[in-house]
């Protein structure tokens, strides 16, 4: 009973998190109505591929793997997560530039890109929705992880477990990807600018 609590309290404050995250972008949405459209299309579109649920599956996975594989969690007997905070680094290296060079190149591979460029909006529009885009794709998967690592510790810890470091370790992992998104998006941008400008150039 303690446990399916502690997981109902954990729920409850993701949701009020997730809550208070759009409070502060409904702004944005309301006089960006592009902005918008670019984050609704790259978000749905991510996971109406099958790839988009391969990577959050082995995102999810590894986190796991990496939190509670090496043996270091079971002789410290702490229910916290200092291993994870050992390797997710090295995990979001490889799953961050997945999310972010797979926003820019599904444009050339549909063949959007130059209708992208040719809306009526501007660079600040479609640069923040898709920023926006990748950052939804990552929360969604770090919000799954936390639910799986969670229940893992309660199960493991009846019950006993910190909530307030586990959120804030969290919250540490969720700004760090954010922080990785915005120069992941910086390469793959002036890339895909730059073959478009050609593009323009020669027609």
């Amino acid at each position: 009973m303690a446990i399916a609590q502690a997981l109902l309290i954990m729920l409850l404050i993701d949701l009020a998190f997730l809550g208070v995250l759009v409070l502060l972008l409904s702004p944005l949405f309301l006089y960006k109505h592009a902005a918008y459209a670019v984050l609704k299309r790259n978000f749905v579109g991510y996971f109406s591929n099958p790839t988009g649920y391969v990577f959050l599956c082995m995102f999810v996975l590894l986190s796991s793997f990496a939190a509670f594989w090496p043996h270091e969690f079971f002789t410290a007997n702490l229910a916290n997560l200092d291993q994870l905070n050992l390797y997710l680094p090295l995990i979001m290296l490889v799953f961050i530039p997945a999310i972010t060079m797979s926003i820019w190149s599904d444009e050339r591979r549909q063949g959007t890109d130059e209708l992208l460029l040719t809306l009526p909006a501007g660079d600040f529009d479609i640069v923040i929705g898709k920023y926006l885009a990748a950052a939804a794709i990552f929360t969604a998967s770090l919000m799954f992880s936390q639910i799986s690592n969670f229940t893992v510790l309660l199960s493991l810890a009846m019950g006993d477990v910190d909530l307030g470091l586990f959120l804030t370790t969290y919250l540490g992992y969720w700004l760090t990807g954010l922080a990785m998104l915005s120069i992941g998006m910086v390469s793959p941008s002036a890339s895909f600018s730059g073959s478009s400008s050609t593009c323009r150039w020669s027609s």
